[in-house]
């Protein structure tokens, strides 16, 4: 190995060793505060636990069991995201290739169109494109055309998204032009400038619709299933791991946990659970008006659900481990609304739907604990 080689290696290992310190230091803190919501004394099956997650950690963090078995039950299988976040998902979904995958601009190029919502502007390092990624000089005849075509729309970063964070959407106004939902402003050139002042990779997308079963949720904003699949380190094939659903807030355009939405976990046979959550794991009986306690939700034809997401999880070649939103739409038709490789998001599962990693986990401990030597949580070039 040459020295310059070496050199490079050796930052990229002291780096990320600070990084994975400092995460890992974060998320104890984050869950010995999140317990002290929801205090638990001592839980059955810790000793397994721990023998179960010591190989990636030499002292696993009781916390996370002692939580999430308050909602799924005692299983060592518990996945504690310190761990999850810091060692699993470096390896499985490494850094190096994520950012491509998760620009929003490149889902139509590593996946069908014909799955994702219509998209018809793009913005891409400041500079405007059409759906076909042709540049355009002029973007007024642009907008006008999706004004006079468009009932509702929505723009988004295509990059560095998270959480519903800059997202707006636009309907069809009294004018016959597109407005905010948020504050009436009018969808033109002036307002996208002002825009893509804090975001200049974008993506404008064609609204989508949603089924019935899924709008009497909240039909104001699109509730999307999360779902979470992983492709072997064995077989090389996508494999479903597990679901939940994610509700806004009546009124609201967007379903995010972190923009005051819930989410309630989902089976393999589409049926909903019997409470919804927040992103701070307090249940609720009843959301929007439902009650989950009392009533039996399902999603339609669930099974297209799943092998939807394997599908989808097929064509991303390089992370394992994926989390997609997809949308049932009116006519039961499935698209996918994004994907994410960056935060897997493991707690949502286990505060409704079950261990986050299912029946793969003692594969994926195995599989971390023999390669935790490459884990890179950022990549440093050779100049």
């Amino acid at each position: 190995m040459s020295l310059l080689r070496k050199i490079v290696e050796s930052v990229n290992a002291g780096y990320t060793g600070a990084l994975v310190r400092g995460g890992r230091l974060f998320y104890r803190r984050f869950y010995g505060e999140l317990l002290k919501r929801h205090p638990v004394g001592k839980v059955a099956g810790e000793a397994d636990y721990v023998e179960k997650w010591r190989p990636l950690s030499r002292k696993p963090h009781l916390a996370p069991y002692r939580l999430f078995s308050q909602y799924i039950g005692p299983d060592p299988n518990i996945v504690p995201e310190d761990i999850c976040a810091t060692i699993i998902q470096p390896l499985l979904n490494p850094a190096e290739y994520r950012a491509y995958y998760q620009d929003k601009n490149m889902f139509d190029k590593i996946l069908s169109p014909k799955i994702m919502p219509a998209s018809l502007l793009r913005g891409i390092g400041g500079m405007d494109y059409d759906a076909d990624y042709v540049p355009i000089e002029e973007i007024k005849p642009a907008i006008d055309e999706i004004n006079r075509a468009e009932k509702r729309i929505f723009i988004k970063p295509s990059v560095d998204s998270s959480s519903g964070d800059s997202v707006v959407g636009f309907s069809r106004g009294k004018d016959g032009l597109l407005h905010s939902m948020e504050d009436g402003k009018a969808f033109d050139e002036v307002w996208l400038e002002s825009y893509k002042a804090d975001n200049p990779d974008y993506i404008v997308q064609r609204g989508l619709t949603q089924h019935p079963d899924v709008a009497k949720l909240n039909p104001t904003s699109i509730n999307t299933i999360r779902v979470a699949t992983y492709r072997s380190v064995k077989d090389d094939k996508p494999h479903f791991l597990n679901a939940l659903i994610r509700i806004g807030k009546s009124g609201s355009f967007v379903d995010n946990a972190h923009a005051g939405g819930l989410f309630v976990g989902i089976d393999r046979n589409g049926v909903l659970g019997k409470y919804a959550c927040d992103q701070y794991g307090n249940r609720y009986d009843t959301f929007n008006g439902i009650n989950f306690k009392e009533e039996t939700l399902i999603i339609p034809d669930f099974f297209k659900v799943i092998e939807f997401s394997e599908s989808v999880a097929s064509r991303i070649l390089h992370a394992r481990l994926v989390a997609q939103d997809i949308c049932v739409e009116s006519d039961g038709q499935l698209k996918l609304v994004e994907f994410n490789l960056r935060a897997f998001s493991m707690w949502l599962f286990q505060f409704t739907s079950g261990v986050a990693f299912g029946d793969y986990t003692d594969e994926i401990v195995r599989y971390c604990a023999e390669n935790r030597k490459r884990v890179r949580k950022v990549i440093v070039e050779p100049f």
